[in-house]
């Protein structure tokens, strides 16, 4: 009985590993953005609420790393979401398309993501 405790205990923790690495797809193309392990907290939260100048509303997901986007444009600091970071665009290293923005302050830097042009493996 103690053996399959700790095979099922095993199983558990293989599953969890696989959740944690779920790929995070770009929607248009499928070409691979990130995985859910990269996902991280800036200032308490992963999921952040954001509005643009013009009033466009943005749910984004907070990720340290985002292996399929390539950052265009120069950084700039106006109109940004989180104080002392610039900004720069992020798009599918694909497709080109616009999937969010790398915020960055000095060594550190993270993507915050449109969640709603992901998809997410199961």
């Amino acid at each position: 009985m103690v053996e399959l405790a700790d095979a099922t205990e095993t199983s558990e923790e293989v599953e969890e590993e696989q959740h944690e690495d779920a790929a995070r797809r770009c929607r248009r193309c499928g070409n691979v953005i990130t995985h859910d392990k990269h996902a991280i907290e800036v200032e308490g939260l992963h999921e952040h609420v954001q509005a643009n100048p013009a009033g466009f509303v943005f749910l984004l997901g907070a990720f340290a790393q985002a292996e399929g986007c390539d950052v265009i444009g120069d950084a700039t600091r106006a109109h940004t979401w989180f104080a002392a970071y610039a900004w720069q665009v992020a798009i599918c290293d694909s497709c080109m398309c616009h999937l969010g923005w790398y915020f960055h302050s000095g060594s550190d830097g993270f993507f915050g993501l449109l969640l709603d042009q992901l998809t997410r493996e199961a």
